[in-house]
């Protein structure tokens, strides 16, 4: 089962992250298209970057370049949105209210598991704040 999120509970998402930021973050119709796909191009290269590192080995660098890759993904997000994110710490908060989001609705037991029986109680992440499931 898939959830889809209107386009108004994303703009309240981004823009919950962005409150406070003191710099301008409303991009114009066509500065949000390039930084769209501009930001696309960086997640290509950066998704590329971490799978080759994983074949070579470098677990380090891979994680650098999945860092990149999220990064990339929230900013294609706000500028599809018409928002700019432009500091780490704006990033994160985006990333988190987003993930608020996604995390308001439980995620369904997938079936035909041995574990998909056992049951679960909802636990909080201690660092996101959001809901997670654990056995009971």
């Amino acid at each position: 089962m898939t959830t889809t999120f209107t386009p108004q509970q994303v703009d309240d998402a981004i823009r919950a992250g962005l409150r406070g930021n003191r710099r301008d973050v409303a991009l114009s119709p066509s500065d949000a298209a390039d930084k769209s796909t501009a930001y696309r191009g960086n997640l290509a290269h950066y998704q590329e970057l971490a799978q080759k590192c994983l074949a070579d080995g470098d677990y380090r660098q891979a994680a650098e370049k999945s860092w990149g890759a999220y990064a990339q993904t929230i900013k294609v997000i706000a500028a599809a949105h018409g928002m700019n994110v432009d500091t780490h710490r704006s990033l994160l908060r985006v990333a988190q209210e987003l993930n608020a989001l996604a995390g308001s609705v439980a995620p369904p037991l997938p079936t035909g598991c041995v574990w998909a029986s056992t049951p679960l109680k909802p636990c909080t992440n201690i660092f996101t704040k959001t809901t997670c499931w654990t056995e009971k």
